[in-house]
């Protein structure tokens, strides 16, 4: 599908019903980890948008606009609920988690790989190995929990290794601060 060949849908035909809400979700132990990554990610996304578009609205005088932002919300909120229905009910909270951190390593490495200014690059490499850790510490507590094997859920694409022990992790909330970065900053970087 070519979404410039595509033709603007009349946003009344936009909204479903639950029949079509309910997608069929994925299963958990034959799905590829990057389709569930997707999905974590999509879902984010989606509720974002709605979040933004709560906010958006009740701060909104103008009635006319109002009734506009509330079609576009009503189709956002069924896009997020569409894209939640996804996950399967047998997937625990941890199978979840680890889910979301190995898609925490893939975006802060692929944002860490693009940037030109350095110290940007520095506080993403750190959170990178933050991220590395945490995947760690969850895959380490499903197998402690017997809740079976993390790297299934991975797949050959994200290493789970052993991180940094407890004890080194602490950090005062000083060495979280990181200098400004302007945007002219960053060009003199490129």
């Amino acid at each position: 599908m070519n979404p410039f060949h595509e033709k603007a849908k009349n946003l009344e035909d936009c909204i479903v019903d639950w029949k079509t809400l309910a997608s069929k979700p994925y299963n958990k132990n034959t799905v590829d980890p990057y389709t569930k990554l997707r999905i974590i990610l999509m879902n984010g996304t989606e509720f974002e948008s709605v979040w933004y578009g709560h906010q958006f609205s009740r701060h909104c005088p103008d009635q006319d606009l109002h009734r506009e932002l509330a079609l576009i919300r009503r189709i956002e909120q069924q896009q997020q609920k569409r894209i939640s229905a996804l996950r399967p009910a047998d997937e625990s909270i941890l199978e979840h988690t680890i889910g979301y951190e190995m898609l925490a390593v893939d975006l802060t490495s692929a944002l860490a790989k693009s940037e030109t200014n350095q110290t940007v690059k520095n506080a993403l490499d750190f959170a990178l190995l933050e991220d590395f850790d945490h995947l760690y510490r969850y895959a380490n507590l499903m197998e402690g929990e017997g809740g079976g094997d993390p790297r299934k859920l991975v797949g050959s694409h994200v290493e789970i290794m052993p991180g940094r022990p407890t004890i080194s992790e602490y950090r005062h909330p000083y060495d979280d601060i990181r200098p400004f970065i302007t945007k002219k900053d960053t060009l003199l970087q490129s």
